[in-house]
């Protein structure tokens, strides 16, 4: 369920970013290439962490993404 006032990309349209891509992408960038507001990044973080925690991405110790073989760095900071 989508509690935002706003579309959030859908995970399959981010893993077809980071599929398709051959440069290190940041949330920025995929959020930009999704056509994602600064103002609405908070529902992409949070599907990105929710993928994370699903084992669709794994996050490297330096906020670094890993999907088959792409690095997308991360500027996101996660509250434990």
């Amino acid at each position: 369920m989508n509690n935002h006032s706003y579309p959030i990309p859908s995970r399959e349209e981010i893993l077809g970013i980071l599929r398709t891509s051959k440069v290190k992408q940041t949330v920025e960038s995929i959020a930009g290439r999704l056509g994602v507001k600064p103002e609405e990044l908070d529902g992409m973080v949070r599907r990105i962490a929710a993928m994370e925690r699903d084992g669709q991405l794994t996050r490297l110790p330096i906020r670094i993404i890993l999907f088959r073989d792409v690095l997308v760095v991360t500027v996101m900071a996660m509250a434990s």
